[in-house]
């Protein structure tokens, strides 16, 4: 097993996989807090997401409303996503995939750094920042068997599908 999935999962005297769930939960919320400076919309918050498109819906703001729903979808859309891959990853691999979700979180970072400096449309960015943090939450949901989570909904969301989808998922 990987060092750092190692550390995550197992107690450490010295608070190491606790510090690393803060760590990863301050980059979510950072990430998500950018998002919404840059963007106008939450990429890892579907409670503040849900509202806000309510509020733009409200105020008639129907593009941002949409970009808003967007997240929604896309950030569902990964939950269900991750789920299926955890599922269906090889055996071998299954010793690295915390390590290779971290990868690709920073991987759709970058891209969404580099989409929102070329000027691409915001929904690129949104749903790039939207995937990055749905997969640091579905990778890293349970440290020292403690539920880590970056918001209370996106949490709650994230577990239920995840218990839907394997309960669904055994059935077939």
């Amino acid at each position: 097993m990987g060092e750092f999935a190692r550390n995550m999962n197992q107690p450490s005297g010295e608070g190491t996989a606790f510090g690393n769930s803060i760590g990863l939960a301050f980059i979510g919320g950072y990430a998500d807090a950018s998002s919404y400076l840059l963007a106008r919309t939450f990429t890892g918050h579907l409670t503040g997401n849900c509202v806000l498109a309510a509020v733009s819906a409200a105020g008639k703001d129907w593009y941002l409303t949409l970009d808003r729903l967007l997240a929604v979808l896309v950030f569902l859309a990964g939950i269900l996503l991750s789920s299926m891959l955890n599922r269906f990853v090889p055996v071998r691999l299954r010793q690295y995939s915390l390590a290779i979700a971290m990868l690709i979180e920073v991987l759709l970072f970058l891209s969404a750094t580099l989409l929102l400096s070329n000027r691409a449309t915001p929904e690129l960015f949104i749903a790039s920042m939207c995937l990055a943090l749905v997969i640091q939450n579905g990778a890293l949901h349970k440290t020292n068997g403690i539920s880590v989570h970056s918001t209370y909904m996106t949490g709650m969301v994230t577990t239920l599908i995840q218990i839907s989808f394997a309960h669904y998922s055994s059935q077939s």
